[in-house]
């Protein structure tokens, strides 16, 4: 069964929104990219006297604050790191594009293979997760998935295992990931395992 998403766990940000107490704060909610969760973030306000002036400047503040989200900022990823947090969705498709110049079996294999990957990902992970967040413990849940679920062959398992790695390099060279996390998983041995279909006998 498809697991259901709470509005927390699909939304990247909760917008700022003013309390009044006895300290007045700005409030607003990001996801820490380490842990997946959203986080909150708080800003005083105060050195105003008037509540007024102080409720102007703090829905400028607020204005402000909305629109860096909306456009993608998150006050928990340092810029050097940026590239990491790129939805893993976008990046695949960045690496298609720039791809675009290979024959046309090349790219309908990558395509292809591209497609069972984002299928696991949104089944099994978050629909919108970010390209450092698959690592060696997910490219092995996946590769276990395409061996068990998808009844391949050695050979199969070999070329996908060729093509994920060949993706992953990719992010690499582009600065997205450090490491390769399919660089793990070795090439299994032809013959390894015999596949054996099941064969209803015939109605004579």
């Amino acid at each position: 069964m498809k697991k259901a998403y709470s509005l927390r766990e699909v939304v990247d940000f909760i917008p700022a929104s003013l309390h009044e107490t006895k300290n007045w704060e700005i409030i607003f909610y990001a996801r820490d990219p380490q842990s997946g969760d959203l986080r909150r973030k708080r800003i005083r306000v105060g050195g105003i006297k008037n509540k007024g002036e102080r409720r102007i400047w703090a829905k400028q503040m607020m204005y402000s604050i909305n629109k860096k989200l909306n456009d993608g900022w998150n006050p928990f990823i340092e810029a050097e790191s940026s590239r990491q947090y790129y939805k893993i969705e976008d990046v695949i498709t960045a690496f298609l594009r720039d791809k675009r110049g290979l024959r046309k079996d090349t790219l309908r294999t990558y395509q292809s293979e591209i497609d069972f990957l984002m299928k696991f990902i949104r089944e099994k992970y978050q629909p919108d997760m970010y390209v450092v967040s698959f690592d060696k413990s997910k490219a092995i849940q996946y590769m276990e998935h395409c061996w068990d679920s998808r009844k391949i062959g050695t050979v199969r398992y070999n070329n996908i295992l060729a093509v994920c790695r060949v993706i992953f390099n990719w992010m690499i060279e582009k600065q997205y990931i450090k490491d390769n996390p399919f660089a793990i998983l070795k090439k299994k041995k032809t013959g390894s395992k015999t596949r054996v279909m099941d064969i209803e006998p015939a109605n004579i």
